[in-house]
This record gives structure tokens, C-alpha cells and sequence, in this order.
């Protein structure tokens, strides 16, 4: 075997760094305590340095080599994959009608407001602002944010914990272990119902958790295999 210099350090470390970026920061403290170490050679001997420097040049060089065993023990160390199951279709259709409802007061209010300035003798141009600015509203909210959280809202249920990925603009990740979990069940409200959907609501002490629009045998299945892990765990 050749000799491992700091420039081979540098090379063996960054390798991996997609998979393991652990490595780096071994890497930059092997290759600073073997540069370190050069130079306490060329200045005289490691015996003629001061001894806290000496000190810790060894320690730093002994931490690096159990970190670098650790890391190769537990193998790669990757980020958590996305959950991988995703809420039914029909949940962006749910949510355009209910953005459309939600949003309905606001043109109604808006339309009066360009009625009163209409009346106050306002430019037409001027008093058509909040129909049109109520409008802008309406089609983000009824266009654009349903297909957005559609894309975004993930799950998947596991033997130990709960994983939940959802947001807009600021995406919350939530890893509910099945032992918090102190119990489950479906909610389907109205508008639910129509388009055969429903959502599930785990409940814990730290409050409630919602997978919502899921069709309407997939949530009763999801229900069911939390409640059996769930109790499987407080049995354990």
C-alpha cells in the first residue's frame, strides 16, 4: 500500500461526500492535523513542540480515525427519503371547490366596495381595484394552491412512526412514533362524502395529526394498520 499523505486524505474523503457528508469535516481534520504534524517535524521534532500542541494533534488525529470506523461500521449515512405515498387525485378538486367557497365572501365584499366607489363618483378604473385584486385571489387560490399542496403532501406508515410531509411555502416534516399515538380514527365531512373521500386523524398528547383527502377504503386501510401498530407497540 501506498502512502497516505494529506492529498490522498483529501481525495478518499470527498469521494463519498454525496453519500456521506460526515466525511468532509473528518477529512479537513485529518488533512489540518497531519499538515500540523509536518510542521512540528520540519520545526524540530514532535519531542521539541509544546506538549498542548503535541496533545492535541494526537487527539484530533485519534477522534478523526474512530469517527471514520464509526461511519464505516454504520455504513452510508443518507438523508430520509420522502415519504413515498401520495393523497388521492381528487383532493385537488376538494380543495379548488372549498378555495371556491372560502373565497366567494371576498368578491361579494369586494364587488360592493366598487359599487360604493362607483357611486362616490370614482373612476370606473379605480373602483374595479378590489373586484380585480378579489379575483387574483381567487384564482391562486383556487387554481394554483391545490395543485401545490397536492405535490407536496406525502406519507407513508411504517412498522415504528408515522411520516408526514406537507406545506406551501414552508414544508413541515413530521415523524410521529406509534408509541405517542393514543388513538385513530376517520372524519368525512360533507363535501368529503361527495367525491368519496376522507381523512384520517391520529391523536396524540402533544395534539392531533390529519392525513386528509384519501379515498375513502384506502383511509379506513391506513386507520386500521395504525391502530394495529399503535397497539402492538403498547403492547411490547
Amino acid at each position: 500500500m501506498g502512502a497516505c499523505g494529506p492529498g490522498s486524505r483529501i481525495l478518499r474523503y470527498l469521494r463519498p461526500f454525496g453519500q456521506q457528508p460526515q466525511r468532509l469535516g473528518i477529512g479537513i481534520v485529518q488533512v489540518t492535523s497531519d499538515l500540523t504534524a509536518i510542521a512540528l517535524h520540519r520545526r524540530g521534532g514532535r519531542h521539541n513542540a509544546p506538549r498542548l500542541i503535541r496533545g492535541i494533534v494526537a487527539a484530533a488525529r485519534y477522534a478523526t480515525m474512530r469517527a471514520a470506523r464509526s461511519l464505516d461500521q454504520r455504513g452510508s449515512l443518507s438523508i430520509r427519503p420522502a415519504p413515498r405515498e401520495h393523497l388521492d387525485p381528487k383532493a385537488r378538486t376538494l380543495w379548488r371547490l372549498s378555495g371556491l367557497l372560502s373565497t366567494a365572501p371576498l368578491v361579494l365584499v369586494a364587488a360592493g366596495i366598487a359599487w360604493g366607489l362607483l357611486h362616490l363618483g370614482i373612476r370606473p378604473a379605480f373602483a374595479a381595484l378590489p373586484v380585480m385584486a378579489a379575483l387574483v385571489i381567487v384564482v391562486v387560490g383556487v387554481m394554483l394552491v391545490p395543485d401545490l399542496l397536492y405535490r407536496h403532501w406525502r406519507y407513508e406508515i411504517g412498522e415504528e412512526e408515522v411520516d408526514l410531509q406537507y406545506g406551501l411555502v414552508t414544508f413541515t416534516r413530521t415523524l410521529i412514533p406509534m408509541t405517542r399515538i393514543q388513538h385513530v380514527d376517520t372524519r368525512r365531512g360533507p363535501l368529503q362524502r361527495r367525491f368519496g373521500l376522507a381523512s384520517v386523524i391520529l391523536y396524540t398528547a402533544a395534539g392531533p395529526s390529519e392525513i386528509p383527502a384519501l379515498a375513502d377504503a384506502v383511509a379506513d386501510s391506513v386507520r386500521d394498520r395504525i391502530a394495529a401498530l399503535a397497539n402492538t407497540r403498547d403492547d411490547l
